[in-house]
This record gives C-alpha cells, structure tokens and sequence, in this order.
C-alpha cells in the first residue's frame, strides 16, 4: 500500500529552531550586540512602553472626564441653556488639559528621548 501525500506515517520529522538555521547558513551573523547596544535597546523598550501608557492614560482621562451634553431631541424636559454653557466650558476646559499634557509628556519628553535612543542604537559604528 503506498502512502498519501497527507500520510505522515514512516516519516521522519526533524524540529530546526530559526537561530540555529540561520546560524549554519551565515555562520558569524548572528550577535548579541555589546552591553551598550542591549542596554539601548533596553532603555528604548521602557520608553517606548512609558510612552505607550501616558498615550492611553491621556486618552482615557479625555474619556472619561469629559462632561456629556445633554440629548438634544426625544427628551421630556427641557435643557437650560446656561447648563449647556457650563457643559460647553468644561469640555474645553477638559480639552485643554489634554493638549497641554499631550504636549509636555509626549512631545517634549517622550518623542525627543525616543529619537535620541534610536539615533543613538543606529548611529553606532559596529
């Protein structure tokens, strides 16, 4: 009886991890890099992750502080339009401090030492 093409009965099946296939095709290619390069890398990751964190803890604090606005059509009573005033400041109060946190944690801390990390990493000379 011969076997199907599927039949994976007599076969012998051999398990290659990537580094070791990689390391006999290009033998040499493969390295850690030095202590300064994966202490870089390091130091990119945790700014990157504190980077990722402020980014959702700002968008949540816009989620969940800004004040909603009253429904404008199917409600039974009538909205004062001073309240919609007051709602109005306060989400442009919320907004504000969005932008102004966006603008000294990301842009002036965050992005600047993400750029100087990775300027450092790729402008090293092997």
């Amino acid at each position: 009886m011969t076997g199907t093409p599927g039949d994976e009965r007599g076969k012998k099946t051999e398990e290659v991890s990537l580094k070791s296939e990689a390391a006999e095709r290009f033998p040499g290619s493969i390295e850690k890099g030095t202590y300064l390069q994966r202490t870089g890398r390091e130091l990119f990751y945790w700014v990157l992750g504190f980077t990722a964190f402020v980014s959702i803890a700002l968008f949540a604090y816009v989620l969940f502080k800004t004040p909603a606005f009253p429904c404008p059509s199917g409600c039974s009573t009538v909205t004062d339009t001073s309240y919609v005033h007051m709602i109005a400041e306060q989400r442009a109060q919320v907004f504000s401090n969005f932008l102004e946190a966006v603008s000294r944690l990301l842009l002036n801390l965050c992005l600047p030492l993400l750029t100087g990390i990775l300027g450092y990493l790729f402008g090293q000379k092997g």
